[in-house]
């Protein structure tokens, strides 16, 4: 399939995931806001930093969140009153400090997580058991092609404009995946009562090397 071909699928593609993407957002506000200590959504990506980072000092961590190095300050002071991070000197250089996890903040993120994995499980349940593997290959292609994308700032801090390599996802998956996704948007907003997902016939019909 050429290029002039594969660019509506991959079109609609885009348009499926960005709505997705507004009920990923929805849920990631639900979850955090059910957390057992309030805190905010920056908050929680600040001890989901820290969790994949490992111990950071604030100015990286103010950073890698897009703030100035106060306000990055300002947003670990509010932690670890919380009892979610704390501030520890180096033992190699006493006058460096890094930000930690606590106990309280890894247990903060296990909630989090088990709150999103329920409702994504829900949402799942409306779909055949064997429609799961090709469903899942699916959004692996997605996620490889996804972390392989160009960074969204530059050494500066400025917007990048969006670039990507070249299309990792043949056009027979883009459809597939596309459709798979428009079924998943389909039982997110009409709950439990979503008709049974017919992926497989979907990846099937589509063409696409996705196994079954």
């Amino acid at each position: 399939m050429d290029c002039a071909s594969a660019r509506p699928a991959r079109e609609q593609l885009a348009e499926v995931l960005v709505d997705l993407s507004r009920m990923f957002t929805g849920l990631a506000i639900r979850s955090v806001s059910a957390a057992p200590v309030e805190v905010t959504v920056p908050q929680h990506r600040l001890l989901v930093l820290l969790e994949t980072t490992g111990p950071q000092g604030v100015g990286v961590l103010a950073g890698e969140l897009g703030v100035d190095p106060s306000n990055g300050t300002r947003l670990c002071d509010r932690m670890e009153r919380l009892g979610l991070v704390e501030r520890r000197r180096r033992r190699t250089d006493r006058r460096a400090v890094t930000v930690h996890l606590t106990p309280s903040g890894r247990d903060l993120l296990e909630f989090v997580s088990t709150y999103r994995r329920r409702e994504l499980l829900a949402v799942l349940a409306d779909i055949d058991d064997d429609d799961v593997a090709p469903m899942t290959e699916l959004f692996a292609r997605f996620a490889a092609a996804a972390r392989t994308s160009s960074p969204r700032t530059d050494d500066r801090g400025r917007d990048r404009p969006c670039e990507r390599p070249p299309a990792q996802i043949p056009a027979c998956d883009a459809n597939a995946l596309g459709s798979c996704l428009g079924f998943w948007r389909r039982s997110a907003r009409s709950g439990r009562d979503a008709s049974r997902g017919q992926v497989a016939t979907i990846v099937s019909r589509s063409g696409s090397s996705v196994p079954r």
